[in-house]
């Protein structure tokens, strides 16, 4: 399959990175893992969208709510 330009540039910065932090040796390692987490990010994606379609939703101001709650920040003040 070919990759576009960004795609390339994604994967080069990904490897460099993994090889420089010693996650990573080989290219092929790199290739594979940068792949498989293409493939994750996809299919979240994806199911993503399947929760719009099917109404799995939550306003933002709710869900930053929550959030704020769940870590223990304030509730945010109007300005």
């Amino acid at each position: 399959m070919p990759l576009c330009q960004s795609e390339v540039e994604n994967f080069y910065h990904y490897a460099t990175w993994m090889v420089e932090n010693r996650e990573l040796e080989s290219l092929d390692d790199c290739l594979k893992a940068f792949r498989k987490e293409q493939e994750a990010t996809i299919e979240s994606i994806k199911e993503g969208l399947a929760d719009v379609k099917a109404g799995r939703t939550q306003p933002f101001e709710e869900a930053m709510a929550e959030i704020r709650k769940e870590l223990g920040f304030p509730e945010k003040q109007p300005i």
